[in-house]
């Protein structure tokens, strides 16, 4: 006799994440506070759910200069926008 799947396929119960899960965004969110995470694992300076979301605005900067910023270093936003 066979178990009854109870709504859970087996995917789901493995935990699939990234572009595999349902509810995947495509790596980006916003904070309550207004400032949009981006999905960077690798990063060094990743942080929040299992550490693998960095700050935007850090990673236009760190493009910009060509080097992961610092932990000193401080990213203004001329025109106030997060």
């Amino acid at each position: 006799m066979r178990k009854k799947n109870k709504g859970w396929s087996e995917k789901s119960k493995q935990g699939v994440s990234g572009a595999g899960n349902s509810q995947w965004t495509g790596g980006r969110c916003v904070r309550p506070d207004g400032y949009i995470k981006v999905y960077s694992p690798k990063h060094p300076h990743a942080t929040g759910r299992r550490k693998s979301y960095v700050l935007e605005h850090h990673l236009v900067m760190e493009k910009h200069i060509g080097r992961y910023l610092t932990s000193t270093e401080i990213v203004h936003h001329i025109n106030g926008i997060r």
